[in-house]
């Protein structure tokens, strides 16, 4: 007798085994990826709370920018310290703070700080604070800080500087410096104030093209990235000393091919304007050193005796009186500005102080364009909107004052064969010179800008 033991117990064990472990598979599967979403879902809020607070982070900072923007013209502590309780700010010696709930729980917030111990460059340090995701323990909060400084915008920094190609191809050309500011300024340029600032620099969109020539430039020259310099064999470019020997080249350390600068477009402020007074006659005076002498009365197609903001629809000659603060708008409809006199009336503080926004499509400046305030630059400054695209200098006489035409191409010609001084500083597209001129850019100027606003210089998370 045969017995056939059956395999059925053994299968079935089989597929059991098989079973289980399948399950025990898919299980841990399961959880590894629950456990994947679950970290991807905390580091997508924590991300998301980190980034918030940041935002709160900045929102402090402009909070801090629109605090010290109400001063950027004034070099009194004073003025920031009698106005802090008033903006909700708490002042303790120079540094003021203020902290700020964005939410009614008061669990968002910023606290900011601002020190102006050197008003040129103030600092900022703010931090934010937003409340961290629900599982985060220890801290339970996020927090960003930054510390930012600040600086007055510069529309003039050079003797001369473009956007795109400079050729100095005239005869007898040299830059130097002074400051008006100095207290050994004697009230006029001379030479024994003589600095080695007098800067020529290009900041081409693709490659600046600097063409030095046989001028002498007491400063640096600079172009964009990839910009090329060009000397001729008499050229000079240095430090007082270096030019005045005169050494023949580029000193080291007075070239560079690393110049950024953003040169912001002008636009005529929103102001109440109204038109410039008519016609009428006054003395003229003319400023040589420290002498100034009265000359027969001149027909002047506007008088301006009072302080304003006016509104200028041709190319007459502008008389502006003694300590008067005055904005002239050259209207589009005027095509070319040409006066042939812009007369700034006064000495020393008392002079006009005269802003000229050219928003005509060409501007052409004379011989007399110039304030008789001792020698100051910021007196007399000119300033082309977009639409302006032509700029000229010509004639025989010397001109103070400051020219910022960044979408025209400037032409300066004349001065037969006599040196013509050119005091302040000139901003263009472009510089095509032909004639004989002596740049002295006034280091004042950088100072001088219409709009007194800080803007952030440097950014740094702690």
């Amino acid at each position: 007798m045969r017995i056939s033991l059956s395999k059925r117990g053994k299968v079935c064990g089989n597929v059991l085994l098989i079973t289980v472990l399948t399950s025990i598979v898919i299980g841990l599967t399961l959880i590894s990826f629950l456990t994947l979403v679950d970290g991807q879902s905390k580091s997508v809020q924590r991300s998301q709370t980190w980034n918030q607070s940041l935002v709160v982070t900045e929102a402090g900072i402009e909070d801090a920018m629109q605090f010290i923007n109400q001063y950027a013209g004034t070099q009194d502590i004073g003025a920031w310290t009698n106005t802090a309780t008033a903006n909700h700010w708490t002042a303790s010696g120079n540094v003021f703070t203020t902290t700020r709930y964005l939410d009614a729980a008061h669990t968002i917030y910023y606290t900011a700080w601002v020190t102006n111990v050197n008003f040129a460059t103030p600092a900022i340090r703010c931090t934010g604070s937003v409340p961290g995701p629900s599982w985060l323990s220890n801290p339970s909060r996020i927090s960003r800080t930054v510390y930012i400084t600040a600086k007055t915008t510069v529309l003039f920094n050079a003797a001369m500087a473009a956007l795109g190609t400079i050729n100095l191809k005239g005869n007898g050309i040299a830059t130097d410096s002074f400051d008006s500011s100095a207290t050994n300024y004697p009230g006029y340029w001379t030479t024994g104030i003589r600095k080695a600032n007098g800067d020529v620099a290009t900041d081409g969109a693709i490659m600046g093209v600097l063409t030095i020539g046989n001028a002498n430039v007491g400063g640096h020259v600079m172009t964009g990235p990839g910009g090329s310099i060009s000397i001729a064999a008499n050229g000079s470019v240095g430090d007082i000393p270096w030019i005045d020997a005169p050494t023949p080249g580029i000193k080291p350390g007075y070239s560079s091919d690393d110049m950024n600068v953003n040169f912001e477009d002008v636009s005529v402020p929103n102001l109440s304007w109204v038109a410039a007074p008519g016609t009428g006659t006054r003395p003229q005076y003319i400023y040589s050193g420290t002498t100034i002498t009265a000359t027969n009365n001149y027909n002047f197609a506007h008088v301006i005796t009072a302080s304003g903001n006016y509104t200028i629809n041709d190319s007459g000659d502008i008389y502006v009186a003694s300590n008067c603060v005055v904005k002239l708008d050259v209207l589009p409809g005027v095509g070319t500005f040409a006066p042939n006199v812009l007369y700034g009336a006064g000495t020393g503080t008392n002079a006009a102080q005269v802003t000229c926004y050219v928003d005509c499509a060409n501007c052409t400046l004379g011989t007399d364009d110039k304030p008789q305030g001792g020698g100051l630059a910021g007196n007399m400054v000119f300033l082309g909107t977009p639409n302006c695209t032509t700029l000229k200098y010509s004639g025989n006489g010397d001109f103070t004052g400051a020219m910022y035409f960044p979408e025209a191409d400037f032409q300066l010609s004349g001065g037969g064969s006599g040196i013509l001084d050119f005091i302040g500083s000139s901003v263009t597209k472009t510089v095509q010179m032909n004639g004989h001129y002596h740049f002295h850019f006034d280091e004042a100027l950088k100072k001088w800008n219409p709009n007194n606003a800080y803007v952030a210089a440097s950014w740094r998370e702690l």
